[in-house]
Formats: C-alpha cells, sequence, structure tokens
C-alpha cells in the first residue's frame, strides 16, 4: 500500500520484474500477468493485485522455482497450495506417435528374435497394423490429501498401442567352404 498511485506502480513493477525475470532465467515461456489498482477510501491508501499465470514445462522446474521465488521474497508473494496439471495437445499426441514407435520397435524386436531362432533372416515388414489404442488417466485412490505427488499420478496419461505386424523371413544361405 502507497499513498500514490505512482508509487505503487513502481513497487510493484520492481516486484514483476523480478518474477519474470527469475522465471527467463529457468527456461519458463509460457507467462500471463494480471494487475489489478485498488483504493481504500477509509486509509487513503492505493493498492495493486498482481497476478502472474506461469506454464511449467516440468515439475522440477516449478518446485526450484517456488522455492526460489518463496526464499526471495518471503511474505510479499503467495502460490496456490494446489497447481494445475494438464497434458498440452502437443505432447499428448507426441505420447500417442512415441508408443505406437514403441508397439512397432518392439513387434520387430520380437520377429527378429523368432527368425533368428529360426536360422532365418528378418526382411521388410509386409504389414503393420495398429489393432487398439487404449489411453487412460491416472486413478484417485481416495484419499482426501491433495499432495503434489498425487496430483501427478491423477493427470498421468497412459497411452498403450497393440499392433499387429507381419515381417517377411529370408531363408540364411549358407556359406561354402
Amino acid at each position: 500500500m502507497q499513498d500514490t498511485v505512482e508509487a505503487v506502480k513502481q513497487s510493484i513493477s520492481r516486484r514483476i520484474d523480478y518474477i519474470l525475470q527469475t522465471l527467463r532465467n529457468n527456461n519458463t515461456s509460457d507467462v500471463t500477468t494480471h494487475q489489478t489498482l485498488s483504493y481504500s477510501k477509509e486509509d487513503n491508501l492505493y493498492t495493486i493485485q498482481a497476478e502472474i499465470i506461469i506454464e511449467f514445462r516440468d515439475i522440477v522446474t516449478y518446485e526450484n522455482t517456488l522455492n526460489f521465488l518463496v526464499e526471495k521474497l518471503g511474505d510479499r508473494i503467495s502460490f496456490p497450495k494446489n497447481p494445475l496439471f494438464y497434458h498440452s495437445t502437443g505432447k499428448l499426441t507426441e505420447l500417442r506417435r512415441q508408443a505406437s514407435l514403441n508397439a512397432v520397435h518392439n513387434s520387430r524386436s520380437k520377429a527378429l528374435s523368432i527368425a533368428q531362432l529360426l536360422n532365418q533372416s528378418l526382411g521388410s515388414p509386409i504389414l503393420i497394423q495398429e489393432e487398439d489404442v487404449t489411453e487412460t488417466k491416472g486413478v484417485h485412490l481416495g484419499d482426501d490429501a491433495v499432495s503434489i505427488q498425487s496430483q501427478l499420478e491423477l493427470n498421468t496419461t497412459k497411452v498403450t498401442v497393440k499392433v499387429y505386424a507381419v515381417f517377411e523371413c529370408i531363408e540364411r544361405l549358407k556359406k561354402s567352404i
């Protein structure tokens, strides 16, 4: 709280600049800032409340940044007790793509083992077909304590892909002595 609008703007501006610099140092790029100016007739003072919305890419960066800012700014800053966790559309698409690639890789690896067992060489794939894709989100285990770990488990997405793959087997030629 300050006597003049300019004084309160300068005060909040310094803190916001410090927070934004800390966020840049921690490689957070998605930041939105909101400021609301209010005036108290009783005290004849101005107040600005600032809200900074940050999208962190991982929990470790979130924790490190939060701990650093609390250490440096103390009670002049507050954080929600329970952050919001979600997967961006791009991350979910990449997760699905990676699951499909892993399924094909695993089927090829298994086919290679079978071909070697039969003294054959594995040839080109003849057919690869996705049979089933299952996407499951974490399950709430019923405890009312909403810790960061339980929120992570709740928002973890698991993608399972089943593929049908047919590979060509090539007879190995016997070496002539």
